[in-house]
């Protein structure tokens, strides 16, 4: 029995270029498709042309302008085997747009031009002031999720991330996407909904281009960002959400953009806070301040006007009779007794009253309240003040005297007050 002939790798694809080679009609012929993943690098044209399910990667060593994806063209040229690499490409050496659109062109147009008639673009949503959560539906394999994360860590944003993972390209990839829409508003488990995939060529773009999937993108009530494909890329997903993001990595720095803004928002809150209560506090200070001032001076007042009055009484009754003097001693002492007890009496009134003003500004600080291990809370921007306010799962905001912080309501027990 012959033993069978090995060949290297070189050798076979060698024996593949003479194949190629030696079929002349395929030194000269005209290809007709439509255009795809149309590029330059360093001056060299590179494009794909399409029929259906097949295709052919195209090579023109020269700048040709950009053909817009789905043009029908007709290049002329030669098939080239690359023994190196063991890829075919189609060598270029004229082409003709027949300037009409293809199939799928003419198709996502007149789509496009509907959408846009009944207003389904036109519905944006401004971003919310507060993002804790965020959904992202996306392949559930593949790098943009981990980029998409990787942004936000790097960012210092820990928001919540709920992955629904879903076909992104395919016969069922649409109606999956539309599935995951849906789940979103039924849920309503987040601030904030990012529909992404990797760059790709017009067919894998396809599913993005569904008109049941932009409706139920544009009828989410979240806030949506749309990051698919390139930034060259543009789907009815992109158009039909509240943002549009050229790749993933940037729809994480959009989000964390607005959470940053937010968090600096609350933050300058409460540092106004925090000065209006210090500048309410020294000026209620300065207040009690100048009436204790004024009290005291009072009470010298007085004090030296009643001693004065004991004295001119004692100097009338020693010009008078011995008769009238020990009467006259006897009123003196009645009206010293009565005046000091008088100033006495003032003066204990005025240092209750002092007292009472010091305890109810004091009492009134809220300064003070924080400082003894008191925390203030607030849901939704609004003060809590019983336990029926707050449910499970709540955020709420916990303001402390140096400073806020947020939680999550575990558990809620409420008591009844006897």
């Amino acid at each position: 029995m012959p033993s069978k002939r090995v060949l290297s790798v070189s050798q076979l694809n060698a024996y593949i270029k003479g194949v190629f080679e030696d079929e002349i009609i395929l030194h000269n012929v005209t290809v007709s498709g439509e255009s795809e993943e149309f590029r330059i690098t360093q001056g060299i044209t590179h494009f794909t042309l399409r029929e259906g399910d097949c295709r052919i990667p195209c090579v023109l060593f020269s700048v040709y302008a950009p053909i817009p994806a789905g043009t029908v063209i007709e290049a002329e040229g030669g098939v080239r085997f690359y023994p190196k690499t063991g890829k075919v490409s189609f060598i270029v050496k004229t082409l003709r747009c027949k300037n009409i659109e293809g199939e799928k062109r003419a198709a996502y147009l007149k789509l496009k031009d509907k959408l846009e008639r009944e207003g389904v673009f036109a519905r944006k949503k401004t971003p919310p002031a507060r993002i804790t959560s965020i959904a992202v539906v996306t392949g559930e394999t593949g790098a943009v999720i981990h980029d998409f994360i990787s942004v936000l860590r790097g960012a210092e944003i820990f928001a919540d991330i709920k992955i629904l993972p879903v076909r992104v390209q395919g016969a069922e990839s649409a109606a999956q996407i539309v599935q995951a829409a849906q789940l979103i508003n039924r849920l309503n488990c987040c601030d904030a909904a990012v529909f992404m995939r990797g760059g790709g060529g017009a067919a894998d773009l396809e599913a993005f281009n569904d008109e049941t999937l932009a409706r139920a993108v544009a009828a989410c009530r979240v806030y949506t960002v749309s990051a698919v494909g390139h930034e060259t890329d543009t789907t009815l997903c992109d158009l039909a959400a509240d943002a549009r993001a050229g790749t993933p990595s940037i729809a994480a720095q959009m989000l964390a953009g607005q959470i940053t803004q937010t968090f600096a928002a609350v933050r300058s809150l409460g540092e106004t806070l925090v000065f209006h209560a210090e500048k309410l506090y020294n000026k209620k200070n300065a207040l009690l301040s100048m009436h204790t001032h004024a009290l005291d001076r009072f009470i010298e007042v007085k004090a030296a006007a009643g001693v004065e009055k004991v004295r001119f009484l004692s100097r009338m009754a020693e010009k008078s009779v011995d008769a009238l003097y020990l009467k006259k001693l006897s009123q003196v002492s009645t009206a010293a007794q009565q005046a000091e007890t008088a100033a006495l009496q003032k003066l204990e009134t005025s240092q209750n009253r002092l007292e009472t003003a010091s305890y109810k500004l004091d009492a009134q600080s809220p300064l003070k309240t924080l400082s003894k291990g008191y925390a203030r809370l607030q849901k939704n921007g609004k003060s809590v003040e019983t336990a029926k306010q707050l449910n499970k799962g709540d955020t709420v905001g916990i303001y402390l005297i140096d400073g806020r912080a947020d939680a999550t309501v575990i558990k809620v027990e409420k008591t009844t007050r006897k």
